[in-house]
């Protein structure tokens, strides 16, 4: 094929910067700042009626949060929630339906983009990924509050808690 070096040369480069004790600093804050990451994410999740997901003890990178208030069979409403956390700036996350599926050449894949078919919960996922520091992971909880205020009020047609800011078009 025809695949690019610069990705390679990217990380080589990054590695050689860093050296051994740089790049074992990152890994180390990173599993300094695990539970603080979760339990940003757990905050949140709680206050929208919404649980973390067990992704798993070997996994200590990427996390998962339903977002099933949205509506159980409300594909629209999850697809904006994923619009509003890209428009706000959250990169790296996804968020995933339960109910989208898709056909490629002719094969359907029901519960595409989940881990596997029929999961039991739409979820946005975040990573506590090698140089997260503790700002950015307040910077991605404000980010992602203000989504949940925002989805949440409208779909449950409920009150946005004080602390939260909902964003007027």
């Amino acid at each position: 094929g025809r695949a690019s070096m610069s990705p390679i040369l990217d990380v080589f480069i990054t590695l050689i910067h860093l050296g051994k004790n740089g790049l074992t600093e990152l890994r180390e804050r990173r599993i300094r700042l695990i539970t603080y990451f979760q339990t940003a994410l757990e905050k949140i999740a709680i206050k929208y009626g919404e649980r973390l997901l067990d992704t798993g003890q070997k996994n200590t990178i990427s996390f998962a949060v339903t977002l099933n208030r949205l509506g159980d069979e409300n594909q629209e409403e999850v697809t904006r929630f994923g619009s509003m956390v890209f428009t706000r700036g959250i990169s790296g996350s996804r968020v995933v339906s339960k109910r989208m599926s898709k056909t490629v050449a002719g094969t359907s894949f029901e519960g595409y983009g989940a881990s596997y078919s029929n999961y039991h919960s739409h979820y946005i996922t975040a990573a506590c990924s090698i140089g997260i520091t503790k700002e950015e992971i307040d910077i991605l909880a404000t980010r992602l509050e203000k989504c949940f205020a925002e989805a949440y009020s409208k779909i449950l047609n409920k009150a946005v808690p004080a602390n939260c800011e909902v964003r007027k078009k």
